[in-house]
């Protein structure tokens, strides 16, 4: 196939899934019936600059009594990462908003679980690379990188520091 041949990371295997409803769709393709986008709106780009806003939008139209399906009948080529120039750190913009959509959708008790467990997640990656800084098996970057990263999310980081 075409596809294959030209995919940046080479051939692709070819392995299509079964239709069937799924809890979310990748944005960079939605097929959407007009009764149902007028039901659920546009996505949330408010709140949402890059990444979890497909997500927040299929669970709106979850919400809204519409289904989400994969159909493996349709398909395109997303070389993507058309943002990832405006994003500094993808990782932190990802977990923001994934921590945005739980802000948006759960009780304070488990969007602070979240929050706790991201802040966790992100201690452990800067104490393992500052370990591997220690012993010589990593750069101090990396670890500076992994510091920002949780000082922006720990403390809640109103601006968009994650985008260039």
């Amino acid at each position: 196939m075409l596809r294959s041949l030209f995919h940046p990371a080479g051939p692709i295997e070819e392995s299509p899934a079964a239709e069937g409803d799924v809890d979310w769709v990748t944005g960079s393709f939605f097929m959407i019936r007009r009764a149902c986008l007028d039901a659920v709106g546009p996505l949330d780009e408010e709140r949402f600059f890059v990444y979890a806003e497909d997500i927040d939008w299929c669970y709106m139209a979850w919400k809204a009594g519409w289904k989400v399906r994969y159909w493996p009948g349709a398909s395109i080529v997303h070389y993507g990462s058309s943002s990832a120039s405006q994003v500094a750190d993808k990782t932190f913009m990802l977990y923001r908003n994934e921590l945005e959509f739980f802000r948006k959708h759960y009780p304070a008790p488990k969007v602070f679980l979240f929050y706790a467990s991201l802040n966790i997640r992100m201690l452990a990656s800067f104490l393992f690379q500052g370990w591997n800084w220690i012993r010589g098996k990593g750069a101090w970057a990396d670890v500076a990188a992994r510091w920002d990263r949780l000082w922006n999310l720990a403390l809640l980081n109103p601006d968009r520091c994650g985008l260039k």
